[in-house]
């Protein structure tokens, strides 16, 4: 706790039981900031009371914009009025400077990256008079510099409470004129914007927006995620030549779940351009992020990779990547001048995935695609966990198995063995040869089966026809940066990639003339083989040292 208002709030519930002081709902966020915010109004306005506070108070100070009430703690106080006076007491120790300070204080979050702010403010291209939205990603750097362009700007939280504090923190620094609205608001009158940035990744009501995006498209696909609903909503209140900014996560770009609706806006011309952001660019939040440009009667998308354009800094202790002025040009121009555009018919083939790694192949490799020399491609046997408790052991038995946890450093390790009922397990087996892939990365582990075995678990089985291309030279390339990054570009989801079956024919596998191909078989089985035996000597010193102290 804040220790200015840790003696604050000991001052004025000193009259208050131990009991009641434990219940005290000023002491809970955002009260402590609200708690605070009250003392201040009440010293730019001694005529303030607990029955004019909601005309002489917040609201007055509020006229200009949307206001937001805040009666629960002004019928908390007048419950326990004893409160109220001792505000009244302890408010004459602080001057308007201190208290405005300890209400931001109090109400900071913490959390943003002024860099993603900073490449949106530069990217909108924002003129003067233009109306500005900012959809659940209050920043007030973006609300200062776009107040200085003589912008019209206004704020939507989905949360009441979190547009109560939004407006609070406001009005203490003189913002009076920047509208902030809620779903509890009368939303009618807004609409026709500029341009719009939109935070995806705050989870809210799922009706927030419908009766918004009812009226104006008809047609959406409403319903799927927040994420695209809240897209969904910003085009519905856009100008024909409005631009909107979204940042979203990759399951957003890349799952079945949304595939309705990414075809929805890919085929009524919605989607500008996405652009992958690099990792860490938000104190909580490890992985990519993504940006989804919006606008109108797009005939194509574009797509750009910012992945590796950053620079390192510490928030808050932590690890953060950042955007340095330079870069924020770099992406900006590197977007608008060599980003790849496809057309939609090459989108429809990928099946609306709308992730940049798709799109952008290094096409200076001579490639093929793996499903030209797959012969199949099978699945492990499924079982639960607790399942394979009961049935999998080390335990010898007539047959030879392996779970996904049995892969470790491209190789399968230890030996396990299947005691469960003897099903026809004709297509679960992989034979010697065969190339093992498990179905989530990261990393995805592949391995090469060195004889007959079971498969369980969420691991694919890749059979191969005879070719110029051995299963080790494969197996290498899979295991590879590179060849990792092929495998990411046809996964779907956010934080745990996941690879689905029909994808793995599509995988480009990188080939040579014939004789340099020879040589980079021979190199890659030489290279397997010394895996192989790396661990076998691992396993028979461990051996080793346990006989030597029984």
């Amino acid at each position: 706790m804040n220790n200015k208002f840790e003696y604050i709030l000991n001052y004025i519930t000193s009259e208050l039981s131990i009991q009641e002081k434990e219940k005290c709902l000023l002491a809970k966020k955002p009260y402590d900031a609200i708690t605070i915010y009250f003392m201040y109004l009440y010293k730019k306005n001694h005529n303030i009371t607990l029955e004019n506070i909601y005309e002489e108070g917040y609201c007055k100070s509020w006229s200009e914009a949307q206001y937001i009430p805040l009666d629960d703690v002004v019928d908390y106080l007048k419950q326990n009025v004893s409160i109220w006076n001792k505000m009244l007491e302890v408010v004459n120790q602080y001057d308007i400077e201190q208290l405005k300070e300890l209400v931001l204080t109090l109400s900071d979050d913490n959390k943003k990256s002024d860099s993603i702010i900073e490449l949106v403010i530069k990217k909108l291209e924002v003129g003067s008079k233009s109306r500005i939205l900012q959809i659940n990603n209050f920043s007030e750097k973006f609300l200062t510099e776009l107040r200085d362009k003589n912008s019209h700007i206004y704020v939507y939280e989905s949360h009441y409470m979190a547009a109560s504090v939004r407006t609070m923190r406001l009005d203490v620094q003189g913002f009076s004129d920047i509208y902030v609205y809620s779903m509890r608001d009368d939303f009618d009158d807004i609409e026709n914007f500029d341009k719009i940035f939109i935070n995806t990744l705050v989870q809210c009501n799922r009706n927030d927006f419908e009766y918004m995006i009812a009226s104006h498209l008809p047609d959406f696909p409403y319903g799927v995620t927040y994420c695209w609903d809240s897209c969904g909503f910003a085009l519905s209140i856009l100008k024909e030549e409005g631009t909107a900014f979204a940042i979203v996560d990759a399951k957003e770009l890349t799952t079945n779940k949304a595939k309705i609706v990414r075809e929805y806006l890919s085929k009524n011309g919605y989607i500008e351009g996405v652009i992958k952001l690099p990792e860490k660019m938000e104190n909580d939040i490890r992985a990519s992020l993504y940006f989804v440009i919006l606008s109108h009667r797009n005939t194509s998308v574009k797509f750009y990779d910012a992945s590796s354009m950053y620079e390192m800094d510490r928030v808050n202790g932590k690890k953060i990547n950042i955007f340095s002025d330079k870069i924020i040009n770099e992406i900006i121009n590197n977007y608008e001048n060599n980003a790849k555009s496809e057309t939609l018919n090459i989108i429809s083939e990928n099946d609306y995935n709308l992730n940049p790694s798709r799109y952008l192949v290094d096409i200076n490799d001579n490639t093929i695609e793996l499903g030209q020399i797959l012969k199949t491609t099978n699945r492990g046997f499924s079982l639960s966990a607790t399942q394979v408790d009961g049935v999998v052991t080390s335990e010898i038995s007539d047959i030879r198995c392996i779970v996904t946890q049995s892969i470790i450093n491209g190789i399968v390790q230890g030996k396990l063995y299947y005691h469960g009922e003897n099903k026809s397990f004709k297509k679960n087996y992989a034979e010697p040869g065969d190339i093992l892939i498990t179905k989530t990365g990261v990393p995805f582990k592949v391995a090469i089966a060195q004889e007959r075995l079971l498969v369980i678990g969420n691991i694919f089985i890749l059979k191969f026809n005879e070719s110029d291309i051995s299963s080790e030279y494969i197996k290498c390339f899979l295991d590879s940066e590179k060849g990792q990054n092929e495998l990411r570009r046809f996964s779907a989801g956010a934080t745990t990639p996941v690879l689905h079956i029909q994808n793995i024919n599509k995988i480009l596998i990188p080939v040579h003339e014939q004789n340099v191909q020879k040589q980079m078989n021979k190199k890659a089985e030489k290279i397997v083989e010394e895996l192989i035996n790396a661990y076998e000597s691992i396993d028979r010193n461990k051996k080793i040292i346990n006989l030597m102290y029984k």
